[in-house]
């Protein structure tokens, strides 16, 4: 949103292939509550260097010897079984403050995608006892074996919105929108296709099959402009000082209207697009395509 400071996470170096999330800011305050997210290329064989917070958003102790740290991968959507991390290969670097590594499974790296990257903390007897997560966006690249698929990339999404570069929004000196955003509209964007009725049975994706890249990175800008509103709609406050008025958050109507155009031109392409493939295949259902 406006107003905030980050970036997409440290660059990956041949000297130090880890990568970490850097937290969103704002008005100069870190937004701890807000979920972390990490960006790596496809096929890169990067680990990530996390830290585990609890619920109050403080570093959870990880030295005990009585406890154990296991970490899962799952796409965002959680249409499949997560795939389990390496727990020989997780390397607690500063218990104290819950900071650990563990790499990015080849099989996660691989496909291009938004993931959920879940750590937990298990006792002497594997019994979860605390559960953390982050997004994990896999940016395609020519690097992995399946290259036409999964989201726009992040530079694409930038482009797309102009705000690819803090020099583009000279009223707000910063970017507008962070990464864990970017994760959300790319997820939120399919999950709309397949809720959308009617449901086709044998087109319900993830964020790693989606075939159409202009519907969905329509769908990316409606949800962000949206968020963008609900930003706007709950922090505008006008004042004066010194004789010259400052209204610097008056933009909900410009994000509003931004956001349902581009909503109502994302709902048609879908629209259009599931009547072109039901008459393609000659069926349909009203019904839910999830298995029961």
């Amino acid at each position: 949103m406006a107003d905030f400071l980050f970036t997409d996470g440290e660059e990956i170096t041949l000297a130090d292939p880890v990568v970490t999330p850097v937290t969103t800011q704002l008005y100069g305050e870190t937004i701890h509550g807000r979920k972390k997210a990490i960006l790596i290329p496809q096929g890169c064989a990067a680990g990530l260097s996390l830290v585990f917070y609890d619920s109050n958003d403080n570093p959870v102790e990880l030295d005990s010897a009585e406890i154990s740290l296991a970490v899962k991968f799952r796409e965002a959507l959680k249409q499949t079984r997560p795939v389990s991390g390496d727990s020989d290969a997780i390397e607690i670097t500063d218990g104290a403050n819950g900071a650990f590594t563990i790499p990015v499974p080849t099989t996660i790296a691989d496909k291009a995608g938004i993931y959920t990257v879940e750590y937990g903390i298990l006792d002497a007897t594997n019994r979860l006892l605390q559960v953390d997560n982050c997004y994990l966006f896999i940016n395609n690249s020519a690097w992995g074996s399946t290259t036409t698929l999964g989201p726009p990339t992040k530079d694409e999404i930038r482009m797309s919105m102009r705000d690819s570069d803090p020099v583009e929004n000279e009223l707000l000196g910063n970017l507008d929108f962070d990464l864990a955003e970017h994760c959300l509209a790319c997820v939120q964007a399919v999950q709309f296709w397949n809720e959308q009725p009617p449901v086709l049975y044998y087109h319900i994706y993830d964020t790693r099959s989606f075939p159409f890249k202009g519907i969905w990175l329509l769908g990316i800008q409606s949800y962000l402009y949206r968020y963008a509103e609900e930003h706007y709609r709950r922090n505008q406050l006008p004042y004066s000082a010194g004789g010259t008025g400052v209204d610097d958050k008056n933009k909900l109507q410009q994000y509003l209207q931004a956001a349902e155009r581009r909503y109502s031109e994302f709902v048609q392409a879908v629209v259009r697009q599931k009547v072109r493939l039901n008459l393609e295949g000659g069926s349909a259902s009203l019904l839910s395509g999830y298995p029961r």
